[in-house]
């Protein structure tokens, strides 16, 4: 009898490369001249201009303060918070609106320990993050 399996590891890696191709709104914060890569050009991007990209490309300008993901689109720890709390209080698991809410938590996380590395953030904004989760995880593998 065949054995039909997927690797779990592959599944999530499948799974937040759908979230990746979702698009957001972005705000430009600094004016970034048009380049081409493969074929496909960006930009020009003008300052306080909002522009819609598939979030892996908007990452990079994110990375490089060009552009910075709107604030509907965000994610910060008082999200994080709020479905902690949530959970928490109910002891059934709540259903997201968001299908890929752990994808946007781990993309946002990586956001937020920049912006306190660059010192644009207190540290406390991470640890607040990263204790909610941890808060979330936990509510969800007990």
């Amino acid at each position: 009898m065949k054995k039909i399996e997927q690797d779990l590891t592959d599944l999530l890696y499948r799974f937040n490369f759908i979230f990746k191709n979702v698009e957001v709104i972005c705000e430009c914060i600094d004016d970034f001249p048009e380049f081409t890569i493969l074929e496909k050009s960006f930009g020009p991007f003008k300052r306080n201009k909002k522009y819609r990209l598939q979030f892996f490309i908007a990452e990079i300008f994110v990375e490089r303060n060009v552009l910075k993901i709107d604030n509907k689109e965000n994610l910060n720890y008082t999200d994080v918070q709020r479905y902690a709390i949530a959970e928490s209080d109910d002891m059934r698991l709540t259903i997201q609106n968001n299908s890929y809410f752990f994808n946007k938590i781990k993309e946002f996380h990586t956001f937020t320990k920049k912006e306190v590395i660059d010192g644009k953030k207190h540290q406390k904004f991470l640890d607040n993050f990263n204790s909610y989760f941890a808060s979330f995880l936990d509510t969800r593998l007990s």
